[in-house]
């Protein structure tokens, strides 16, 4: 039985500012929102001097994003159970606000054994 869809993301060369803690979060709660997901709790934990780590906690699962500013890279992870699109569309979401000048894709179906 497909229990959902688990998306990770390697962003190299993003051109968004990536130190601005509230904008990470509003932009975090506008892509959640845009692709129809339930957010119970967003978290964010900036880092000294650089970097951040932000959790969107999910009725439908997770959203991720762990960020490296010295070497201009992003790790993303995107889990969400039940209808599949709604993952792809915070993919989109997330590329387009970040622009990154390349990106590695992994996707896993989520099956019950």
């Amino acid at each position: 039985m497909h229990i959902g869809v688990h998306i990770i993301l390697d962003l190299q060369g993003y051109q968004q500012k990536v130190d601005d803690q509230e904008q990470i979060e509003i932009t975090l709660r506008q892509i959640v929102d845009k692709a129809g997901l339930t957010p119970l709790f967003i978290y964010f934990h900036q880092f000294n001097p650089q970097g951040f780590t932000a959790t969107a906690i999910l009725s439908e699962s997770h959203i991720n994003l762990h960020s490296w500013p010295e070497y201009n890279y992003l790790a993303l992870d995107i889990f969400t159970c039940g209808n599949r699109e709604k993952a792809f569309l915070v993919e989109k979401l997330l590329i387009e606000y970040f622009k990154p000048e390349q990106v590695k894709r992994q996707v896993l179906e989520r099956h019950s054994l």
